[in-house]
C-alpha cells in the first residue's frame, strides 16, 4: 500500500513539475519597430524546458499582435520531440510549419532555452498600440492538439520614435495561361522543346514589365498546373505536381526571384477543361459524352471514364484528342504586385510598445533542419559479424508515404584452414519485401518502426571439421517481422527475425590424401521448418543529397 501511494505521489509530482515547466514560456527585450511601410518585431524567446516535451510532442510557439478585434499571427518557432524531429529530417516535410518558420530539436535548445526572434510584416493602421501575445500550442506527432496556452504581455512602457516616411501603395493583379510543353512522361522543362520559348517569353515579358514599373514590388506569383486526362491517374498526379515545380524553378532562377513568393498548386487531370470543350462543341454524341464525363458516382475511376469515351465514341474522341487534350496541359498564373506612389509622405514621430528590459540571456541561434532524406539504407547483421560471417544488406523505400521497402542481402564466410581439413564456406543471397506499420504517417520516420515482410533466400555451403563435412545447396522462404529503432538522423538499430522453411540436397563426404580428394559417403535431403533468421542490425541511411538527387527546400514524394 505504501509503495502504491508513493507511485501516485511521484506521478502527481511529475505532472505538476511538467505543467510548471510548460508555463515557463516568456519573452524578453521585446521591440516593435515601425519602419516606413513595415513593422519589425524583435524579441528573445524563452522556450519551454526540454524536459516538458515528450518524444512524440511538437510545441509551436508564435507571437501574436493583438489590438481589439484585429490580430496577426507571426511565423512560429517549433520545438520538436525526437519522433517528429526524425520524421521531418528523414522526409524533408514539415507538416505543421511553413517555410518561413523556425524548427528546433528539443534536445538542442540549450539549458537557457533562449532563441533570438525577428520578423517583418507589412504595416497596417490597427497595429498602432498593438499588444504582443505569446501563444503556445502542443501537438502530438499526429497533429492532435494536446494543449493551448496564451501569454499576454501586460507590462508596457512608451518609447518615442523619430519621424518616418510612408509610401501610399495600391495592389494590382496580372493573370494568364501558359501552355508549356513537356516530353511525354518527363518533368524536365526544356526551352527548346516545341513552342516553349514562346510561352516562357510571354511570362517573362509580363514579369519584366512589372519589375520595370517605378516603385513596384512583386508580392506573390501563384502557379496552378494541370495535366490532361490521358494516361494513368497516379502518373498524372506526379506529372502535374512536378511540372509546375519545374516552371517555378525556371522563373525563380531566370528572374532572380525569392522562391518563397511563388505558391504552387496542381490538378492531376483537367476534367473541367474537357467538359467545357465538349459543351461548346458540335460533336454528334455531345450529350452522351457529357453524361459519361459528369457521372462520377457510377464510375469514380477517371481512367475508366476516359476509356469509355474512347471505346464507345471513337470518332468523337479523335476530335477531342487532336483539338482539346493537348491544350489541357497548361499552367495558370496570377501575379500580385504592389505599386507605391512616387511622392512619399512624412509622418510625425509616434510611440511604440516595448517590454521593460530584463537581464540578457545567451542567444541560441535559430536553426533550420538540414533535410537528410534517405535514398536507401545499408545495414549489417551484428550477430553474423560476431560469427565471422561478412554480410551486407541494402534497403530501398517506396510507395506512398514510404510505407513499403525492398531489401537485398548478401553474406559469404569463405574460410579454409588446418590443411584443408576444416571449412567454413557459405554463400547466401536473399530478397525481402516489407510493409512498414504505424498508427499514422508522421508517427513513423522513414524506415523505422515495426514491419512485417516476406522473404526468399538461396545459397550453397561447405562445412567440414577434421576431414568430415557436408556440402549442398539450399532454398528458404517465409515471413519476417521486427522493429527498427531510430537513434540518430541517419542511424537505426534493427531487431528482426523470420520463420519459414529451408530445404535442398545435401552430400556427406570424407576427405582423403590431405583433403585433396573428397570421398562421398552418402546423399540425403535437407528440410527444416521453424525459425530461420535472427538479426540485430546496424542500419545506415544514405541521404539523397549525397547522390545529387536532393534540392534545397524541396519535398520528397516516394
Amino acid at each position: 500500500m505504501k509503495r502504491l501511494l508513493g507511485v501516485i505521489l511521484l506521478t502527481l509530482l511529475t505532472l505538476g513539475l511538467r505543467a510548471a515547466v510548460a508555463d515557463s514560456l516568456t519573452a524578453s527585450e521585446v521591440r516593435l519597430i515601425h519602419d516606413a511601410d513595415s513593422v519589425q518585431l524583435r524579441l528573445q524567446l524563452h522556450l519551454p524546458d526540454r524536459r516538458s516535451i515528450g518524444k512524440k510532442d511538437l510545441v509551436l510557439v508564435y507571437p501574436r499582435l493583438v489590438n481589439g478585434a484585429d490580430s496577426l499571427d507571426l511565423p512560429s518557432v517549433g520545438v520538436y520531440g525526437r519522433i517528429p524531429w526524425l520524421f521531418a529530417v528523414r522526409s524533408g516535410i514539415f507538416l505543421f510549419q511553413g517555410t518561413s518558420d523556425v524548427a528546433l530539436r528539443s534536445s538542442k535548445i540549450g539549458r537557457e532555452g533562449v532563441c533570438a526572434y525577428s520578423r517583418n510584416v507589412a504595416y497596417e493602421s490597427w497595429m498602432e498600440g498593438a499588444e504582443v501575445k505569446l501563444v503556445s500550442v502542443r501537438l502530438t506527432c499526429c497533429g492532435d492538439v494536446a494543449d493551448t496556452r496564451s501569454y499576454r504581455i501586460l507590462r508596457r512602457q512608451e518609447v518615442t520614435y523619430p519621424p518616418y516616411t510612408v509610401y501610399h501603395t495600391r495592389t494590382a493583379t496580372a493573370t494568364g495561361t501558359s501552355h508549356v510543353d513537356f516530353i511525354v512522361n518527363r518533368i524536365e522543362l526544356r526551352r527548346d522543346y516545341h513552342d516553349n520559348w514562346r510561352e516562357l517569353d510571354q511570362i517573362s515579358r509580363l514579369i519584366d514589365s512589372i519589375q520595370q514599373l517605378p516603385n513596384s514590388h512583386i508580392d506573390t506569383i501563384a502557379l496552378h498546373g494541370y495535366a490532361s486526362p490521358e494516361g494513368p491517374w497516379r502518373r498524372n498526379v506526379y506529372l502535374a505536381r512536378n511540372r509546375v515545380r519545374a516552371l517555378a524553378r525556371y522563373l525563380a532562377d531566370f528572374h532572380q526571384l525569392d522562391p518563397s513568393i511563388i505558391s504552387l498548386r496542381s490538378t492531376p487531370e483537367d476534367w473541367a477543361g474537357l467538359r467545357r470543350f465538349v459543351e461548346q462543341s458540335s460533336l454528334p454524341h455531345r450529350d452522351e459524352m457529357l453524361r459519361v464525363i459528369g457521372d462520377t458516382i457510377a464510375e469514380p475511376d477517371p481512367d475508366r471514364r476516359l476509356n469509355i469515351l474512347k471505346q464507345q465514341y471513337p470518332d468523337d474522341y479523335q476530335v477531342i484528342w487532336a483539338q482539346s487534350l493537348p491544350y489541357l496541359r497548361h499552367t495558370d498564373y496570377t501575379i500580385h504586385y504592389t505599386l507605391a506612389d512616387s511622392v512619399p509622405e512624412t509622418v510625425p514621430g509616434r510611440t511604440e510598445a516595448q517590454l521593460p528590459q530584463v537581464e540578457a540571456q545567451p542567444i541560441t541561434p535559430a536553426e533550420q533542419f538540414p533535410p537528410l532524406r534517405p535514398l536507401f539504407a545499408v545495414k549489417t547483421n551484428l550477430l553474423l559479424d560476431a560469427a565471422l560471417w561478412p554480410n551486407v544488406e541494402a534497403e530501398v523505400p517506396f510507395g506512398r508515404n514510404a510505407n513499403w521497402s525492398v531489401m537485398a542481402e548478401w553474406g559469404s564466410p569463405w574460410y579454409v584452414w588446418h590443411h584443408n581439413s576444416r571449412a567454413y564456406q557459405i554463400l547466401n543471397v536473399g530478397l525481402e519485401v516489407r510493409r512498414w506499420l504505424g498508427r499514422c504517417y508522421p508517427c513513423r520516420p522513414v524506415l523505422s518502426g515495426g514491419f512485417v515482410g516476406l522473404y526468399a533466400a538461396a545459397g550453397k555451403y561447405d562445412l567440414e571439421w577434421d576431414s568430415n563435412g557436408k556440402q549442398g545447396e539450399y532454398f528458404s522462404a517465409g515471413i519476417s517481422g521486427g522493429y527498427s529503432w531510430p537513434v540518430r538522423p541517419c542511424l537505426n538499430i534493427e531487431f528482426s527475425g523470420s520463420v519459414g522453411i529451408l530445404f535442398g540436397p545435401q552430400r556427406h563426404y570424407h576427405g582423403e590424401f590431405q583433403d585433396t580428394h573428397l570421398i562421398w559417403k552418402h546423399f540425403d535431403g535437407l528440410i527444416y521448418g521453424g525459425p530461420t533468421q535472427l538479426k540485430v542490425s546496424l542500419v545506415w541511411l544514405l541521404p539523397r543529397k549525397w547522390f545529387g538527387l536532393d534540392r534545397k527546400g524541396g519535398v520528397v514524394w516516394y
